[in-house]
């Protein structure tokens, strides 16, 4: 991670200009819209995504993949409960691998 003197997190110079630091919370959403803009994601106005998409669409491969409900909601800081509230849909395909 880079630095700055004012410990402000400076960007990868392949994302954004070398010298612009992320000093607020939108800031960080500024950018993260033009990145989900790049991305040429075809439906992009009829869908909210936000940074914590990124946590969903995380859980959802790990469920996909095989990994246990037990592993995915110890790595996320989360309940086995929880994710199977969430991922309902995903429960009756995959199913939670292993028992907990």
């Amino acid at each position: 991670m880079l630095l700055s003197s004012v410990n402000q997190v400076l960007l990868p110079p392949w994302l954004f200009a070398p010298t612009q630091a992320v000093s607020g919370k939108c800031t960080l959403l500024y950018h993260f819209k033009r990145m989900v803009e790049s991305a040429g994601i075809s439906d992009l106005a009829t869908r909210d995504i936000v940074p914590y998409s990124l946590r969903h669409y995380m859980i959802t491969q790990r469920i996909m993949s095989g990994l246990d409900f037990r592993a995915i909601a110890d790595m996320c800081g989360t309940s086995i409960t929880q994710i199977e509230r969430t991922h309902y849909h995903l429960n009756e395909r995959y199913g939670s691998p292993m028992p907990y």
